[in-house]
């Protein structure tokens, strides 16, 4: 059982939960149960959903709220995530590790995860990281470029091959790294594109979307997951 944590989404003043299919997808063809989470302040719901749980993916989505680690440029936020999310998703990411399960971080929820521990990140790349490479377009079309994985890291090890080609979508990237945060692959224009943790062997975090990428290496992640 993979649990995938929620997309909050507003439609005609309704609040709807829910995920996109490509996630969905993934976890069932690497062979695993994927159910979809509620967006819960309770602990209890929290540590049940984790513990019947093999791993964690967490999704990508809207912008960090700027407020949650005082950016320098909140004028440039498209889409903002909303607090309830960044809250839940802080306290899945940290029952997980405190019940040692896996955990896949996807685009935003590597920026996420980047901001809980206490990093920044670049509000807009276009604007503000120099010498950008093409990373795509949030909600819009993906970009395909190069990823340079360090070998003594566990994607690589899971993957088997210290350069890569993903597929990104996204305008914001990490800036100062978070507490405990251990980069693990650099794009070629030096944007970090994936870390994990200090100290704990469960955690890949990744810029890109393996979930569009339909590459072997991408299901090699999901089979890590899901394993």
């Amino acid at each position: 059982m993979i649990a995938i944590s929620p997309y909050d989404l507003t439609v005609r003043s309704s609040t709807w939960t829910g995920v996109k299919n490509s996630y969905v997808k993934a976890v069932l063809n690497a062979g695993g149960s994927p159910f979809l989470l509620s967006q819960t302040c309770s602990k209890k719901y929290i540590q049940e959903a984790v513990s019947m749980s093999r791993g964690i993916l967490m999704v990508g989505g809207p912008d960090v709220p700027p407020e949650q680690y005082s950016s320098s440029n909140p004028n440039l936020i498209s889409h903002k995530m909303s607090t309830e999310r960044f809250n839940f998703d802080s306290a899945l990411f940290d029952e997980a590790i405190k019940q040692n399960k896996k955990v896949l971080a996807i685009c935003a929820s590597m920026q996420l995860i980047n901001v809980y521990k206490g990093g920044t990140l670049y509000e807009d790349i276009n604007r503000l990281f120099k010498n950008n490479i093409n990373h795509g377009v949030f909600r819009g079309q993906a970009s395909e470029h190069s990823v340079k994985i360090n070998r003594d890291s566990r994607l690589y090890q899971i993957i088997k091959k210290d350069n890569i080609y993903v597929k990104s979508s996204h305008h914001q990237c990490i800036k100062e790294v978070g507490a405990g945060i251990e980069i693990t692959g650099n794009s070629e224009d030096g944007m970090i594109e994936s870390f994990e943790l200090v100290g704990y062997e469960g955690l890949i975090a990744v810029q890109w979307h393996p979930e569009i990428t339909y590459s072997e290496e991408s299901k090699m992640l999901f089979e890590w997951l899901v394993k």
